[in-house]
């Protein structure tokens, strides 16, 4: 995570939120959150990376694909 962190400030956004699992940054109003796994309430409660492997979609944000990272 801290690589994409690092990335998204040198485009302009802000962290405003950090915590164990999640880092949220903000941009001109747009609301991105980062999490290492999956978690509510610093509770991890599902297994990340079998929810990349088997549930992961697509997605197209502001005209650009949005793909998931693949783990090694």
């Amino acid at each position: 995570m801290p690589r994409a962190v690092k990335a998204l400030c040198l485009c302009g956004f802000k962290i405003i939120i950090a915590e164990p699992y999640t880092v949220t940054l903000v941009r001109r109003g747009f609301i991105v959150d980062l999490y290492t796994e999956p978690s509510f309430a610093w509770v991890v409660y599902m297994d990340g990376g079998r929810l990349l492997k088997d549930h992961v979609e697509e997605v197209e944000v502001n005209g650009v694909q949005a793909k998931p990272h693949k783990r090694s």
